[in-house]
């Protein structure tokens, strides 16, 4: 009986063992492959608004893209002048 139970808690402490190792090469392994992911608890962070090429973008009153500004009107721009007739001021 007590052989029995011996032979229990060496297999417990080996498969616990193993799993540490394989953790370890796996995290190894995804690391060198470039795999890595964020961990679960990870929020998502808002991305920046590209960046222009040739001027500066503003955030589109009406759509909320951005876009180079077509027109402004005090500090509201627009992206094209559909958006600019649709705007309503509050």
């Amino acid at each position: 009986m007590i052989r029995v139970l011996m032979y229990l808690i060496g297999a417990l402490i080996a498969i616990t063992f193993l799993r540490g190792v394989i953790g370890i090469l796996g995290r190894a392994f995804s690391n060198k492959v470039g795999a890595s992911t964020p961990p679960p608890d990870a929020k998502p962070s808002a991305a920046p608004p590209p960046k222009a090429v040739g001027g500066e973008l503003r955030r589109c009153a009406v759509c909320g893209i951005y876009a180079p500004a077509h027109a402004h009107q005090g500090e509201s721009y627009f992206c094209s002048p559909e958006c600019e007739k649709k705007y309503q001021p509050a």
